[in-house]
């Protein structure tokens, strides 16, 4: 979009001449002081037709110089109203592709969330059978199971890290709303997803947690990477 606006500038074109608005303006600057300056002369010498002439040509040369100068401003307007739209558009087509994949980020914690209880029963399961197996009709210490079972789902639970999951997703959502520079939160925030996300895929047992772990990581770097187009 910037290159579409110095090439409007850049095709604004008077009668004779194609500059720079920086050149136009010294102009202006230029030749009002010129004209200016001989007015004052002729106020006290106004039959001096030298100064008279030079006057009128200083005065003619402002005149083309700020009509110049308002042919360039106004395709710098229009560019940069132009630019306005564009980076707006964008940045609705930004949020709105954050948003849903914050959806898709909570429809993971969701399935994870249900996904980690199984796989403490599956262990519980296991377990059970592996010792039933090894004892053969030996009756089982159900304390001893018990107790087994209550420190592998202590070491899985990931409860904590999905409950905070879901308030990052949340404070991102509201910080996607403010009308004002929020890119640096929202990486931060991100950064934080991120570690939660590491953590549940450490305690993840089994393949189709891991799996889960996985995509929701994946996910969480997909929205980091939309966000390094934030201000």
């Amino acid at each position: 979009m910037l290159s579409e606006i110095i090439e409007e500038i850049t095709n604004v074109n008077n009668s004779n001449t194609n500059r720079a608005i920086e050149d136009v303006y010294e102009d202006i600057q230029k030749y009002t002081f010129a004209a200016q300056d001989t007015a004052l002369y002729l106020d006290t010498h106004p039959n001096d037709l030298r100064v008279l002439e030079r006057h009128n040509y200083y005065a003619d040369k402002l005149k083309d110089a700020n009509e110049e100068f308002g042919l360039v401003k106004d395709a710098l307007c229009n560019a940069c109203a132009q630019f306005g739209k564009s980076r707006e558009k964008e940045g609705q087509a930004l949020y709105n592709d954050i948003k849903t994949k914050l959806s898709l980020t909570l429809g993971l914690i969701e399935e994870i969330e249900k996904r980690s209880p199984q796989t403490v029963e599956l262990y519980q399961q296991k377990l059970k059978d592996k010792v039933a197996e090894l004892l053969g009709g030996t009756r089982i210490d159900e304390g001893l199971v018990a107790t087994e079972i209550t420190i592998f789902a202590d070491k899985v639970c990931v409860d904590e890290e999905t409950v905070r999951l879901r308030s990052h997703i949340v404070n991102m959502e509201d910080t996607l709303s403010k009308d004002e520079p929020v890119g640096r939160k929202l990486d931060f925030i991100a950064q934080e997803m991120n570690r939660e996300a590491n953590t549940i895929l450490s305690k993840a047992n089994d393949a189709e947690l891991s799996s889960l772990a996985i995509d929701l990581k994946t996910g969480i770097e997909k929205i980091r990477e939309q966000i390094q187009n934030i201000e």
